[in-house]
């Protein structure tokens, strides 16, 4: 058995989820969810139940359990704490564990979960569609379509925040779209752009003629619409990290920010796959 402690927002419980899921499928283990940490955070909540994922789902450390609770759930032995040691690096060892095992961290490394990339794609497909999105996915599929990612919120708002992770600048942007457009010039796109701050993007990307601001869909509706795009322009945020990770277009180019952190406090050198283009 294998428990996953949540934390974060949607990008960052996909990882912990995947890197799970993983670990449970190599193993043969029952993955279980464990959201104690949401439960202590006031912005934060489970937010992986708009995809199609039915693992039994926990409050507590399951160490913390009663002795029936624990019985119940076939939980038997000793659960060992299995933490991140470094984050973004991949551990060679990872993959040598075994047994029953509860994984502490975020685990943003494809390596984790690479090998599941079918089974992961799958679960996190949307388990009920609403409308709007249908609407906007049936219009523009099979469309040359450019999803553009624009991360501000608390980016902006909350000093700390900013400090850490920054924003992406307009010139990114610029310079992301000018790469796609020039590495298929016969092609003309319509760009969805997907952001937290519809009013700044709405006027920063004035210049674009085709272009749509997408509205009225949750963050999982908005995360499966960008990852059914052609191409993906995404920011340093795991949410649109997954979304590009998502996409299914054997020929599709990712355009990921160089610098993921405003400081260097990380080295994120293993986050952004090889085969993806990076300004």
């Amino acid at each position: 058995m294998v428990f996953v402690s949540l934390s974060g927002g949607l990008g960052n419980q996909m990882f912990q989820y995947a890197c799970g899921l993983s670990y449970s499928k190599r193993n043969n283990e029952t993955l279980i969810l464990e959201t104690s940490e949401l439960q202590n955070d006031g912005k934060r909540t489970y937010a992986l139940g708009a995809f199609n994922i039915n693992n039994t789902c926990i409050s507590s450390n399951p160490k913390d359990l009663s002795f029936f609770k624990k019985v119940s759930l076939g939980i038997f032995g000793n659960i060992v704490d299995i933490k991140e040691k470094v984050e973004f690096k991949f551990d060679s060892e990872f993959n040598q564990i075994k047994g029953q095992s509860r994984l502490i961290g975020y685990w943003q490394n494809q390596s984790y979960f690479e090998a599941f990339k079918e089974d992961i794609i799958s679960v996190f497909s949307l388990l009920k569609p609403g409308k709007t999105f249908c609407t906007l996915s049936e219009k523009y599929n099979g469309q040359n379509t450019v999803s553009i990612h624009v991360r501000r919120g608390d980016y902006v708002s909350e000093l700390h925040t900013n400090q850490v992770h920054g924003t992406c600048s307009l010139d990114y942007y610029k310079e992301a779209i000018k790469r796609i457009e020039t590495d298929n010039p016969s092609t003309k796109f319509t760009y969805l752009i997907f952001s937290d701050d519809k009013a700044w993007s709405k006027e920063a990307f004035s210049f674009l003629q085709d272009k749509e601001i997408i509205e009225q869909l949750t963050d999982a509706e908005e995360l499966i619409l960008m990852s059914q795009c052609e191409h993906n322009i995404i920011a340093n945020s795991s949410f649109s990290w997954w979304a590009a990770w998502l996409n299914k277009n054997t020929k599709k180019k990712v355009i990921a920010p160089k610098k993921w952190f405003a400081k260097d406090l990380h080295d994120t050198s293993e986050l952004i796959p090889q085969n993806w283009i990076k300004i």
